[in-house]
């Protein structure tokens, strides 16, 4: 889950609410992410590349105009995403404020889809059965015999 700084507290609810649902969640601020002298580019670029899902935290804090470590990370993931058939959710925008979606700091592919709205990071039972439903999803394709 790529953050902005600023929404830790919430992102951090939410990503406990994943992880007790037996989610496994990755983000560069787990205590074990990242370790001094890692190419930390590449490795968060590595862990997109092996997600199930994408899952980006949008607030008032993501729209600024000026360069993010979470923009990189938005893009990359938009590159990827366009690897996938259409009809492959990949990417699900979570806000956790009142963040209009037509925002134009917000990447156009992130606006062109539903998003989730977790206000402070309160996750409700239809958001967390959704994506239990897609990270299945995900894991039965890869282990269906090619």
């Amino acid at each position: 889950m790529p953050v902005a700084s600023e929404d830790w507290p919430a992102v951090v609810l939410i990503r406990d609410t994943l992880e007790q649902a037996g989610i496994d969640v990755w983000f560069d601020r787990n205590p074990d992410a990242l370790r001094a002298g890692e190419n930390f580019g590449a490795k968060i670029k590595a862990n997109i590349d092996q997600c199930s899902l994408f899952i980006p935290i949008i607030s008032q804090n993501t729209l600024t105009p000026h360069p993010r470590f979470f923009q990189t990370e938005w893009n990359y993931a938009q590159e990827l995403a366009r690897r996938y058939p259409d009809n492959k959710r990949f990417i699900i925008p979570v806000a956790i404020d009142e963040t209009p979606p037509d925002e134009s700091t917000i990447p156009e592919r992130f606006r062109r889809l539903h998003w989730e709205r977790i206000q402070g990071g309160q996750t409700h039972a239809a958001f967390v059965k959704g994506i239990i439903d897609l990270y299945r999803d995900y894991h039965r394709v890869l282990t269906q015999p090619v």
